[in-house]
């Protein structure tokens, strides 16, 4: 008779960046939103998603890039015109066997800034 042995087996299972979604002020905001910002807060807007490996998230507003990195922050300080911004999450997939695949999704929220106005005394 042979001799019973553990083995023990990591498994990854890859898969691409699911449907986005968008938090602002600790709350879900839904793709095709509007969400109003005040220019000069720190509450950031943040783009949602799960895969693996973790997605690079860019944002874009008029075709042009606005943010590249691994978070998924836009800051208000970034937001500079009211309008579209499109939230793009995109990761590669390397598999053990095979070749490689990318996974990306989309979606967008409208952003319209609001501006704090002071008003100062003459007298």
């Amino acid at each position: 008779m042979g001799v019973a042995s553990d083995v023990i087996l990591n498994v990854r299972i890859l898969s691409p960046p699911t449907s986005l979604a968008f938090e602002f002020n600790s709350k879900i905001v839904h793709p095709s939103s509007t969400v109003k910002i005040i220019s000069d807060s720190a509450k950031p807007i943040s783009c949602l998603s799960s895969s693996y490996p973790s997605p690079e998230y860019k944002w874009t507003f008029n075709g042009h890039t606005t943010e590249v990195s691994q978070e998924a922050t836009l800051f208000p300080s970034q937001v500079t015109r009211d309008g579209r911004y499109y939230c793009y999450a995109k990761n590669t997939m390397i598999p053990s066997l095979g070749s490689e695949e990318s996974g990306s999704a989309y979606a967008f929220i409208d952003i319209q800034r609001l501006c704090k106005f002071r008003f100062i005394s003459t007298k």
